[in-house]
């Protein structure tokens, strides 16, 4: 590549950071007149659009105090230091290396969820300048259609969402994007899988574990390309192990807790093996891809029909349409946005894309074809206004129980109490208290007896729980069974619409008497 073409190359990544950075900004700037719309303001800066972020950040201050990977670490009260004797590992969250990374950048800050949320926003400007270069130099596709396709990633409606959500969606497509970019140029020059690429495999199976759908597309591909080739087989062996001994340690976790390669707290999600799909998360599915208002998203619909040919296709429609088909498999919930299939958006982004050069610049002159990827461009608008718009929304439905209920809790409630919830993650973070989860996820224990919510209490109060914080729908049964035993003492209530939170009340009680419950 010569100067000019460099210099090019770095003013159009350059323009889609820069692009990228206004989203942001735009973002921030709705976020907090949301919040200041008729309520209080209970953030550090920005908050998080998902109780599951500040899952993450508890589980990096552990991690950063030396208490381990865990939510809750068990404190020695005997040790008049109060030390940590040992923690209680629980595989609750299913990112290790955004923990990770989180901890790291506790280093430069004690605000771990603005860590959090920075992370997400970084990670979400590297995607647009990541797919231009795949666009552009791995499917050699115009500079024009590159470029689109970068400024489609970072207005796609959900990508937009999660880029200041805290979570690790960004970094997980980004690993996804980057991935991709490796195997297919190794492949492209008829070369072999690089230590590199499965140490990327590893990375992104720490970033999210349904990269080891990728992983195992990756491993089934290069295997076939050694065979036909009959070589390269020693350095896909090299790969391999590569690729397993970074991956390891993220299978070791469940092992490490409870004695099982093959045990995931993601049941407690709802994690469930069918032998058949379920249509209603394919709807769902479908229901938030076509609310992207992305058209390259849609067209790529067409890429097994019009590029069935090209094995690059093949090996990205398995990807961009299987993932979200085997999710459907094994019953995930249909709640958190659908994030746990976003890696597959700037894929169809690519096909998508693809289809359209095929499409249009053979039968479209120049001037027409500038006027589609306007048409494009407008429509990726409305879809990164209706993801700000999303972001705002979780953020005060957040803002205004989880953020609203730890600022009571920490002006009512004394240590001495015991405190029972059904969204442990900003509470837990923010309180330092040890919270019980009524859910079973930070509390494996109470997963067995979701079954019978009269065990459920129960052993809440065998564990000392004077204090409950519920949706009251969210489980009535707990609620009609206890609702005797309990004394209402405070509600915090969402802003509507509804659309980041289990309800649209939190709760939370006292037991019937206890004069020690609250300040």
């Amino acid at each position: 590549m010569n100067i000019a073409k460099a210099i090019r190359r770095n003013q159009i990544e350059g323009g889609l950071i820069l692009l990228g950075i206004l989203v942001l900004l735009i973002q921030f700037v709705v976020t907090k007149d949301f919040l200041s719309d008729g309520g209080i303001d209970h953030t550090t800066i920005i908050g998080a659009p998902l109780d599951d972020t500040y899952i993450h950040c508890r589980y990096a201050e552990n991690l950063r105090s030396r208490k381990g990977y865990t939510f809750n670490p068990v404190i020695n009260t005997d040790d008049s230091l109060n030390r940590i004797s040992s923690s209680r590992t629980v595989s609750a969250d299913t990112s290790p290396l955004w923990v990770a990374l989180i901890a790291l950048g506790g280093l430069f800050a004690k605000h771990l969820d603005l860590i959090a949320i920075i992370l997400s926003g970084i990670f979400y400007l590297f995607l647009s300048p990541m797919m231009f270069r795949l666009c552009r130099y791995t499917f050699v596709q115009p500079y024009s259609w590159s470029i689109v396709a970068g400024i489609i990633t970072v207005l796609s409606s959900r990508l937009v969402w999660a880029s200041a959500s805290g979570m690790e969606v960004t970094l997980a497509c980004f690993i996804t994007l980057f991935v991709f970019r490796e195997h297919l140029m190794r492949r492209q020059s008829r070369a072999t899988m690089r230590m590199r690429e499965g140490f990327l495999l590893a990375l992104g199976i720490a970033a999210r574990p349904e990269l080891m759908f990728l992983a195992f597309l990756f491993l089934i591909d290069w295997l076939v390309v050694g065979i036909q080739q009959k070589n390269g087989l020693q350095d896909l062996v090299k790969g391999k192990i590569i690729f397993l001994i970074c991956a390891l340690p993220i299978f070791l976790i469940p092992y490490y807790e409870r004695g099982s390669l093959i045990y995931h707290s993601a049941v407690v999600q709802g994690v469930k093996i069918s032998f058949l799909p379920d249509p209603g998360y394919l709807f769902f599915v479908l229901k938030v891809l076509a609310g992207s208002f992305s058209i390259p998203i849609l067209v790529a619909f067409a890429a097994p029909v019009f590029l069935r040919k090209q094995k690059d296709v093949i090996l990205l429609s398995l990807f961009g349409f299987g993932l979200p088909i085997l999710l459907s498999f094994i019953a995930p919930q249909f709640r958190h946005h659908g994030r746990y299939f976003f890696e597959v958006f700037p894929i169809l982004i690519i096909l998508g894309i693809l289809v359209s050069v095929k499409f249009f610049s053979d039968k479209t002159k120049s001037k027409p074809l500038r006027y589609i990827q306007i048409a494009f461009l407008i429509a990726a608008l409305i879809g990164a206004w209706r993801g700000v718009l999303l972001s705002a929304e979780s953020v005060t439905n957040i803002n205004d129980q989880h953020l609203a209920s730890v600022s009571w809790l920490q002006d009512n409630i004394s240590s001495n109490n015991k405190l029972a919830v059904d969204d442990v993650g900003a509470i837990g973070y923010f309180t330092k208290a040890q919270p019980i989860d009524l859910t079973g996820l930070i509390s494996p224990e109470f997963y067995p007896l979701q079954h019978d919510q009269k065990l459920v209490w129960h052993e809440a109060r065998k564990q000392g729980a004077n204090i409950f914080i519920i949706y009251t729908r969210l489980n009535p049964s707990f609620y009609e069974y206890a609702k005797d035993s309990l004394e209402l003492i405070k509600e915090f209530r969402v802003r509507p619409p509804l659309v980041a939170s289990a309800d649209t009340v939190m709760s939370v009680f006292k037991l019937k008497g206890d004069v020690h419950a609250a300040r």
